[in-house]
Order: C-alpha cells, then structure tokens, then sequence
C-alpha cells in the first residue's frame, strides 16, 4: 500500500513538472509559424558579402533564426540566353562561384552549416581570395556533397532553378542584395531586415532580440548600407584574379556545364 501511495504521488509530480517545464520542441517555433527570409545575391557583389558576412550573421548570435526559414539563392543579376549560355555581371569568376554556392545550399539544408560555408566563402571574395574557397570546408565540414553536385548535372540544374526564380520575382528585383521577408522585399531598407522578421512572426516565442528591434529601427538616413547595392544591368569592371588557378579548379573538378559560363 505504501509503495502504491509513493508511485501515485511520484506520477503526479512527473505531470506537474511536465507541465510547468515544456519540452524544447515546445520552446521553439513550429515551421509554419516560422517568418520566410529569402536573400537574393550574386557572388562577387561586394555589398551582397558585406550583408551576408555581416549583417545576416547576426540572427545565428541572437536567436532571431529561430523564428526564421532562411533561403538563399545564388545567382542575382546573372542574364541567361535561349542558348542555355548565362553570363554574370562580375564575369566568368562569379558565374563559377554562383554555382559552387547554389550547390552548398542544395548540399547542407541545415541553416547554420550552410550559412558557415557561404559566410567563409563570401569573406575570402572581400579580399579577393576567392580561388581558395576550398579552405572553408576545412575546419566547417566535408566537400564531397559539394564536389559531387558540382561534378554531376545537377550543378546546372540548380543554376537554372535559381535564375527562373530569380526572374519570375514580382516585383523583379531591381539589385542585389534583394530581401524579402513573407513574400514582400524590404528593398533599400537592409540595415532593418530583423526589424521586418520580428514584425511578420506571428507566433509564441519571441527572441528577446525581437523585443529590442521593434523599439530600435534606424531610419533611412540613419541606416549605412543604403545606396549600397548592385544594380541590374549595371556594368561592372572584372573581379578575376590575376591568375588563371580558380579557372583550374573547373578541370580539377568537371563542374559540368562549365561551357555554358560566357
């Protein structure tokens, strides 16, 4: 009787601690309460790696991206011909980059490791140390998944998709960097994006970071990056470094449809 009596009371403080202490799922935000933040970007764009190595790194540090679905899509101002051929606004270099970025996110669906690859990556464009892209996957993971869509059809294919994305845009987008947050663009109004994703959640758990956001926008002429930006069919001088060993690396690895990059 007594051990019938210590088991019933064991049970009623398992449910009451099951329900004064939810389970970590329950802390976060289910899928469909998450807010959708798709970046739009071209690889050698410089105001696109300084959003996405700057600006973007901050809702991995304040809890933000967990309350956000995150989608990047390489490929930005990049014109493709009836032909199949495409080309980029920052050359053959970009078009290279373009497509070993739209198989990273193919490769690693998880936000944060695909993130860290692209970060790694768009950090060395700023120094014009491109060409040594593989370094990135030393110390954030493997390269096969990557090696093996880049060798394969489905590195073009991924090209293609991002490109009918990227053009089917309503409204098209005018330059890159290009946000959108649930479906609207932010447009010029970078500096804020985390503004735009706390305000479009809808659901219970807010990042504390949210409740500063709301009270903290910076206006148009408060905020630094505006006017920053790559403009559609906006020359732009080559970003090619001197020498030819990113070119080398296609016939390392077959990178198939390379005779399309014009």
């Amino acid at each position: 009787m007594a051990s019938y009596m210590l088991l019933s009371l064991s049970t009623h403080y398992i449910l009451l601690f099951s329900l004064a202490f939810p389970s970590n799922c329950e802390l976060f935000s289910s899928p469909s309460e998450k807010v959708n933040l798709t970046l739009y970007y071209e690889t050698l764009c410089p105001y696109c790696a300084n959003f996405i190595v700057g600006k973007l790194s901050t809702i991995f540090n304040n809890g933000i991206i967990d309350i956000t679905n995150l989608r990047l899509v390489p490929w930005g101002n990049a014109l493709m011909y009836e032909n199949g051929s495409f080309q980029c606004q920052h050359g053959r270099d970009e078009c290279i980059l373009n497509i070993i970025e739209g198989c990273i996110v193919h490769s690693y669906p998880e936000p944060a490791e695909e993130y860290g690859f692209i970060k790694c990556i768009e950090d060395l464009t700023r120094n014009r140390t491109y060409d040594k892209w593989e370094s990135c996957f030393q110390t954030t993971g493997s390269l096969t998944p990557v090696a093996d869509c880049l060798d394969s059809d489905l590195a073009l294919q991924i090209a293609m998709q991002n490109n009918e994305e990227t053009g089917f845009l309503n409204p098209p987008h005018e330059y890159v960097p290009w946000v959108i947050v649930n479906g609207t663009p932010i447009l010029e109004d970078l500096e804020n994006f985390t503004y735009y994703v706390c305000n479009a959640y809808k659901g219970n758990f807010l990042p504390n970071a949210c409740e500063s956001q709301q009270t903290a926008r910076k206006t148009t002429e408060e905020a630094s990056s505006i006017g920053k930006v790559c403009y559609a069919g906006e020359k732009q001088p080559s970003k090619k470094i001197p020498s030819t060993s990113f070119d080398r690396y296609s016939g390392r690895h077959r990178m198939k449809g390379m005779e399309k990059v014009l």
